[in-house]
């Protein structure tokens, strides 16, 4: 066999065997998952959801977009949405999103977003913001097939 056939397939093993440990070893990395998931009423119309998403197995610096959705409803102190005249043009249930942009480091990134709902007439108390259906879900390209998504939150959360 020629010298420079002997060192070319010597080479491309190498590589080969190279690429495939590397692939074995990022693919077994990529194992998102969210931590420590909560969420609080900032003030009267604002939900703040913090967390931490794990697992990823992206590189370091990679931008991942992470987007909360949720309903949310004016709801008077006997539970009611408000039937009045002048709440008429308020629909029974809002959705409402917020999102932003977060920067991977060690295959993780820490995350706080505050969730909006501004109502038309507006909410005053005594009535309350309820939101529910809380979803909390992490694209690397936004819009897209998300990365992960939660919906561990089972709770009702009344603002203020």
């Amino acid at each position: 066999m020629d010298v420079n056939l002997k060192t070319w397939v010597r080479w491309s093993m190498g590589a080969a065997v190279l690429a495939l440990g590397l692939g074995a070893s990022a693919a077994w990395a990529r194992s998102p998952h969210f931590q420590n998931l909560s969420a609080s009423c900032f003030d009267e119309d604002t939900l703040a959801v913090s967390g931490k998403d794990v697992g990823l197995g992206l590189p370091d610096n990679s931008q991942v977009t992470v987007v909360v959705t949720a309903d949310a409803q004016c709801v008077n102190p006997g539970n009611n949405a408000p039937k009045a005249n002048n709440k008429n043009d308020t629909p029974d249930v809002t959705a409402v999103e917020a999102q932003g942009i977060y920067f991977v480091s060690s295959g993780n990134l820490q995350f706080s977003i505050n969730l909006d709902a501004t109502m038309t007439p507006s909410c005053n108390p005594p009535m309350t913001i309820d939101f529910t259906n809380v979803q909390v879900c992490a694209y690397q390209y936004y819009p897209g097939t998300p990365l992960n998504c939660s919906t561990n939150f089972d709770s009702l959360y009344s603002c203020p």
